[in-house]
């Protein structure tokens, strides 16, 4: 798992939520591909050789995930809301 986690201390918890990039016509992970956040800009991580990803993110807070890297289009998820229990690796 990359350890470019970074922690943000605008709620009273934060979870660990798990991600993994992947190009659309393949299903390999996306190495060094960036994640930021739009509601926390400073809230970003960097995704290891098989495309994995964490960051500890303020439980009950919207995030809206952009993924950027050079070798594919910019691309940005649906907005969630961060669940106390985080969301765990393989989701």
């Amino acid at each position: 798992m990359p350890q470019s986690t970074v922690a943000v201390k605008h709620a009273a918890q934060n979870a660990t939520v798990h991600g993994r990039a992947q190009p659309f016509i393949k299903h390999d992970g996306l190495a060094n591909a960036k994640i930021t956040c739009e509601e926390f800009p400073e809230l970003t991580a960097v995704t290891d050789a098989s495309g994995l990803f964490q960051l500890d993110a303020p439980v009950g807070e919207n995030l809206t995930l952009t993924l950027t890297h050079p070798d594919t289009r910019t691309t940005t998820a649906a907005t969630f809301t961060v669940p106390a229990e985080g969301i765990p690796a393989g989701e």
